[in-house]
């Protein structure tokens, strides 16, 4: 089973979603879930990332 990471962070405009997004993919993670912020001040995001394996060398 792969590990993976789980963050949270929050942006405020269309463009940051989607810059966030685009680099959420390249790195091999996603976008888990998204949350509206009361009075359209932003949007939550969960995301997803793959884990460093420190076992890797």
């Amino acid at each position: 089973m792969k590990s993976i990471t789980i963050s949270q962070t929050t942006v405020f405009t269309t463009e940051e979603f989607i810059e966030l997004k685009s680099a959420t993919e390249r790195a091999g993670g996603r976008i888990a879930e998204t949350h509206a912020i009361r009075n359209g001040q932003g949007i939550a995001c969960i995301l997803e990332m793959p884990a460093e394996n420190r076992y890797d060398m």
